[in-house]
């Protein structure tokens, strides 16, 4: 059978076709539809990782007739100060082509195999029985268990017999004297920095991966985000994992709703991306050893400081792509999503029984507009 060697993208669909062992030697993209979705850069970092050494990026921008300069519209100039920050580090630009085309030509070697997993534990004993579904959970993955793999739980000092049943994970000792809320950023760059391979998984312990889960991740990537579950009385739901905001953030008020995987089908995720801007859930992440040395998380921000809103956005200013794998399965034990019971009205006094009721209203309104939002 003839190995397809080209693959093109042109609008949001095609994304959700670019297989995960993707060896191409071109990738073309044309700009037209991508602009108006929002997802430009990721269709840079997409062929980027789809391409061998020495493949080529050909993008197609038919604006270039319209030399202007402002940044604030999409044109030429801007789709190539784009296509530079983001593939300037790994490719060489053709000069010389034709009008409204770029051609990039990579010279940087695909990544090297390895995935090293680590776990963010609290150390306290309750959390062992959750700790051990999430070790299993890893322990599952062919990636994690062979010579190219490892498995690291974090967490302070403590009593080690509960990995007796697991001699290949290693305990990796973090304690550090703090006042107020955790350091939590501080220590998943530690546990980062202790990884022996290129690309790095990092999960609370409340995250349980499906079996073969890795295996569905591509060969490639920046930032990544399982696709993460929870399990209710229906079944299997969405939980957040991906979510989009308002690219003002933190500086200005955001002037739309924010919009995660809980809210739109995490097949047609991509959807999220049209006037925002994603992040991945920092419980739940995969991050390549590249991304990571050149942009840690903050060390600065502390648990409860959106140290991952912050990370992510500043690695996409650097370039960087912020993705979800939909078939990188895995679930929650924990639900992000407030609980939405409410007291019987029959206990409640006449009031809470009229709150009850705007809020339950409020929250069916604000859900259907966040979804007509996204047609």
């Amino acid at each position: 059978m003839t190995r397809n060697t080209h693959f093109r993208i042109s609008n949001v669909n095609d994304f959700y076709q670019v297989p995960c062992d993707a060896d191409f030697d071109e990738v073309t993209i044309e700009t037209r539809h991508l602009k108006h979705e929002g997802v430009i850069q990721l269709a840079l970092r997409r062929a980027l990782a789809a391409i061998k050494t020495g493949g080529v990026i050909r993008i197609l921008d038919d604006s270039a007739e319209r030399q202007r300069i402002s940044p604030y519209l999409i044109n030429f100039p801007t789709v190539r100060a784009l296509c530079l920050i983001c593939l300037g580090a790994d490719c060489s630009l053709t000069p010389n082509v034709n009008q409204g085309e770029l051609l990039f030509t990579r010279h940087t070697d695909k990544t090297s195999p390895g995935w090293s997993a680590g776990i963010i534990f609290s150390g306290n004993d309750s959390e062992l029985p959750t700790l051990k579904r999430c070790l299993d959970g890893l322990l599952k993955q062919s990636e994690l268990t062979g010579p190219s793999g490892e498995v690291i739980v974090c967490g302070p000092k403590r009593d080690l017999a509960f990995l007796d049943p697991y001699p290949m994970v290693r305990y990796l000792a973090f304690d550090v004297e703090f006042e107020g809320h955790f350091p939590i950023a501080l220590k998943k760059n530690f546990l980062m920095a202790a990884m022996k391979f290129p690309r790095m998984l990092v999960l609370h312990a409340r995250i349980v991966l499906d079996e073969n889960a890795l295996s569905n991740t591509p060969n490639e990537f920046d930032i990544l985000s399982p696709n993460v579950f929870i399990e209710t009385t229906r079944g299997r739901e969405p939980n957040v994992c991906y979510v989009a905001l308002d690219s003002r953030w933190p500086n200005q008020h955001p002037k739309i709703p924010v919009l995660t995987t809980r809210h739109i089908s995490p097949m047609k995720y991509l959807k999220l991306l049209k006037h925002r801007k994603p992040y991945v859930n920092g419980g739940a992440f995969a991050v390549s050893r590249v991304v990571f040395e050149k942009c840690p998380l903050n060390p600065q921000l502390k648990w409860g400081d959106c140290e991952d809103v912050e990370w992510c956005l500043r690695a996409q200013t650097l370039g960087y792509g912020v993705d979800l794998a939909l078939h990188f399965t895995a679930i929650s034990l924990t639900n992000m999503v407030r609980d939405q019971s409410i007291i019987p009205l029959r206990l409640a006094t006449p009031l809470r029984r009229y709150m009850q009721v705007v809020r339950s209203w409020k929250q069916r309104v604000h859900y259907h507009v966040r979804r007509l939002l996204l047609e």
